[in-house]
């Protein structure tokens, strides 16, 4: 598959696009606009039923490492779920939070390293024809009355940002398939088919749909509805190959590089890590309208150019596990 085929808008995925804002602008934003992240990662999950992970939470540390050194978030901006942290509760109080505190010119980033699922879809709303909601599966989910997080309540929570300048990182899967490696694990359950827990009131939103060309929403993925994304060892760790990818480019990434570059540099590590492993990985979603694919990832701070922030260096950061022999 060609960069162009790759890069196209998929839109039987206009749902999705709901989940995110539009990435920021080439321009230069004044020091008091407020950069804030909510990092979310699940190695381990309190179902016995479900696989425990081992990168997602190295996956928090490195994007943290990538926000703070090279596109100036402050730490103290940065909020970290991690394993027991995560609980559905958790997860939609923190959003809800980071969303309230956001302001109409702020900057956000939002990114989920876990398991991810499907559901039936129960109003209708999926345009793929697929029946099904994509889920996340917090860390307390499928234990008791626990319902995975669905699209349809991510999205509801997110379309109340004032802000256009957000961007949402989903390192997750959506749909089972098979791997070559005994090593790369499959960040995906079967679909949860307890219908009865989405059917409650609390548990579904509701969402609009989007024309593609002219939403304003990016969201980057690191699987399509119908494939895997994976989490396996690179460099002594485990990380997701998804986040490794991005975290990789946007540590090293010329000022006011296009998403479009970004997406290619992706595919190019996406490649190597193929190569070495011997093992197909799944196709990355950068969706957007032409015209963010064409934007930077980020704003530049007041006083910024592309050599200051090409001299913050990125800098590897120890991982909290070891790879077992």
């Amino acid at each position: 598959m060609n960069a162009e085929t790759a890069l196209r808008i998929r839109s039987t995925r206009v749902v999705a696009l709901l989940l995110a804002g539009l990435l920021a602008q080439t321009v230069a934003f004044g020091n008091d606009i407020e950069r804030r992240a909510l990092l979310i990662g699940i190695n381990r999950y309190a179902a016995a039923a479900l696989p425990d992970l081992r990168g997602a939470v190295n996956d928090t540390i490195m994007m943290r490492q990538v926000l703070e050194s090279r596109f100036g978030f402050s730490p103290e901006d940065i909020r970290v779920l991690t394993d027991e942290q995560a609980t559905r509760q958790g997860i939609l109080s923190a959003i809800s939070q980071l969303v309230d505190a956001t302001g109409p010119r702020d900057v956000v980033y939002i990114h989920y390293s876990g398991h991810g699922s499907q559901v039936r879809d129960l109003n209708n709303d999926e345009t793929d024809g697929g029946g099904m909601d994509e889920t996340i599966v917090p860390h307390d989910g499928r234990t008791d009355d626990i319902a995975d997080i669905t699209d349809d309540e991510l999205g509801a929570l997110l379309n109340r940002l004032e802000t256009e300048h957000a961007v949402i990182v989903l390192d997750s899967c959506h749909s089972g398939t098979g791997t070559r490696s005994s090593k790369v694990i499959p960040r995906s359950i079967p679909n949860d088919t307890r219908t009865a827990l989405y059917q409650r009131t609390e548990a579904i939103g509701t969402r609009g749909t989007v024309a593609v060309d002219l939403a304003k929403h990016i969201l980057l993925t690191g699987a399509p509805a119908n494939q895997n994304a994976l989490d396996g060892p690179i460099d002594g760790d485990y990380r997701g190959f998804f986040s490794y990818a991005l975290a990789r480019v946007l540590g090293e990434t010329p000022a006011g590089e296009s998403l479009s570059d970004i997406y290619s540099r992706v595919n190019g590590v996406y490649q190597t890590i193929q190569d070495e492993m011997g093992i197909l990985l799944p196709d990355p979603q950068f969706e957007a309208s032409s015209t963010n694919l064409a934007a930077a990832i980020f704003p530049l701070l007041q006083g910024d150019t592309a050599e200051s922030v090409a001299a913050r260096a990125y800098v590897d950061v120890e991982p909290l596990d070891e790879i077992a022999q």
